[in-house]
């Protein structure tokens, strides 16, 4: 009998261990009713980051600011802006949410939108992995390489205006040197716009502008005839 008692205490023990080591862990607890998040432990950062619900979305379309804002990923997989309705965000990257509001507002509300999808989760102020200053922001116009774009610091200072176009390969062929902006998204005046006349800076008769993170540079065409 002793013997019985024995292996039974010594079974029911076992399946005690058994029962706690497959049991839900507050680690791991909910993951299955999560899919998004399944096998996505280490997010990539820069041109390859996708949104996940949770997120916030920065909305800015330079031809119409009343667009302007911060959108909640949903957990519907989408973000809700208005006069546009549903974005579908989750498991894409800026560049493909850029494009589709894009082709949105041009088809039905802006005859030319220039977009930019942000979070503050891609890029800010700091160093790169050589040590040097760096900053990230946004291209568009006469300049060879368009988009986001990481830019660090060759000379031990701030990266200015002129560095960043030169890195992103230069002027386009019909760029207007003396018409560059630089818009910039500040946390209590919104954004303003800097003027910038990139060719008095070449010649020495101008000083460059420093950028900061966030920073949307623009490069417009020569107007011919006028």
């Amino acid at each position: 009998m002793l013997k019985c008692n024995f292996i039974y205490s010594l079974f029911l023990f076992a399946s005690l261990c058994l029962t706690g080591c497959t049991g839900s862990s507050p680690v791991t607890q909910g993951i299955a009713d999560h899919p998004w998040t399944q096998g996505q432990s280490t997010r990539e950062v820069g041109p390859g980051f996708t949104f996940r619900p949770g997120d916030t979305l920065e909305l800015y379309v330079l031809e119409d600011s009343t667009l302007d804002g911060k959108y909640p990923v949903r957990q519907t997989g989408d973000v809700i802006i208005s006069r546009l309705g549903r974005v579908a965000a989750v498991g894409k990257t800026t560049r493909e949410i850029e494009s589709d509001i894009k082709g949105r507002l041009q088809k039905t509300q802006l005859k030319e939108a220039t977009v930019i999808v942000d979070t503050s989760m891609l890029f800010g102020d700091g160093l790169d992995a050589s040590g040097r200053h760096k900053v990230a922001v946004y291209m568009y116009g006469q300049v060879a390489k368009q988009g986001l774009q990481e830019i660090p610091s060759m000379r031990g200072r701030g990266v200015t205006c002129l560095d960043a176009i030169v890195h992103a390969g230069g002027f386009g062929p019909f760029a207007n040197k003396k018409k560059v902006t630089i818009v910039r998204k500040t946390i209590d005046q919104g954004n303003y716009t800097l003027p910038l006349d990139l060719n008095a800076v070449e010649e020495g008769r101008a000083r460059d502008e420093e950028l900061q993170s966030g920073d949307i540079i623009k490069v417009p065409a020569k107007i011919f005839g006028l």
